[in-house]
């Protein structure tokens, strides 16, 4: 267990960061050696979202499947990721319409290299659209929705789609969490899909931590 690596996934304000940041805290307090690793850190050890995405689909596929051999290859303890196993890497192929195929292989290959010693946690929403407009934007704000829908349209998939303003960033994510679901369906790494609004799995994850690790 000293070098398990959690993945901790969902759409945004799913609530990644919040049981990121608890489960770390739950990990130390058990007197284990742990560190949390948020999405948009400038140190970041992996950094594929700094990877420049000019370089065709199949070249970025590779550059995210480099950067996180040599992460596991060289982690020593264990690693919180926030947002990094789907979030910082499918979504981006995703984002670039990369076919199904390529998705699938890509995250095949990802769990072959980190299967011993890795797991997922997804915080699943349930009614994405709700999430987004009750929730999300409320929080988040104006500027934060605009972001979100500008960068949505730019991309690939938003231009093929027609996505656009709010609307489109919902329809997007709401795909997204689709595609990422089932990835998940047929994984082998050691996997926990959650109820997003549903915290209590958080006090009972070191058993679940626990069992991962016995098949490193």
């Amino acid at each position: 267990m000293k070098n398990h690596i959690l993945n901790v996934e969902g759409i945004p304000g799913s609530g990644k960061s919040t049981a990121a940041t608890q489960l770390d805290g739950l990990f130390r307090s058990a007197g284990l050696s742990s560190y949390w690793v948020r999405e948009e850190a400038r140190d970041h050890p992996i950094g594929t979202s700094r990877l420049p995405r000019t370089v065709g689909i199949e070249n970025l596929a590779a550059s995210y499947l480099d950067a996180w051999r040599a992460f596991v290859k060289e982690n020593s303890q264990i690693a919180i990721l926030d947002a990094y196993a789907l979030q910082s890497t499918v979504r981006f192929l995703f984002a670039m319409n990369a076919p199904e195929h390529t998705l699938h292989r890509y995250f095949q290959t990802w769990q072959e290299i980190g299967k011993s010693n890795s797991s997922i946690v997804f915080l699943k929403v349930e009614d994405t659209e709700s999430h987004f407009r009750d929730f999300v934007f409320p929080l988040r704000g104006e500027d934060w929705c605009r972001k979100i829908s500008s960068y949505v349209s730019a991309t690939p998939f938003g231009r093929e789609h027609g996505l656009t303003g709010n609307s489109g960033a919902i329809e997007f994510w709401s795909r997204y969490q689709s595609v990422c679901l089932e990835l998940l369906r047929n994984s082998v790494v050691t996997k926990r899909i959650q109820s997003h609004s549903d915290r209590s799995w958080i006090e009972t994850h070191l058993e679940f931590l626990q069992h991962a690790a016995k098949k490193q």
